[in-house]
């Protein structure tokens, strides 16, 4: 890791690292939920996401791109992008 350099979520509107370069955190996330029923059994009905600051505009943010596979979220101190 380069210690120069802050670990973002891409949330959209800021993101800092992860914005500029583009990364593109809800295909990660829906790959994450893809594969996680192969590893461990998933109840699709109960599938929430949290974060704090920048964790939670990224909620924001998968909640709307990912309606189908979030079921809620619980964003803390992260304003809506």
């Amino acid at each position: 890791l380069n210690p120069n350099r802050n670990l973002t979520f891409n949330a959209g509107n800021v993101g800092g690292y992860a914005k500029e370069k583009n990364v593109d955190d809800v295909s990660f996330t829906r790959a994450i939920l893809d594969d996680l029923p192969s590893l461990i059994a998933v109840d699709k009905g109960r599938v929430y996401a949290t974060g704090i600051s920048n964790g939670a505009m990224m909620c924001y943010r998968i909640a709307s791109e990912l309606a189908d596979r979030i079921v809620a979220i619980a964003p803390v101190g992260g304003p809506m992008g």
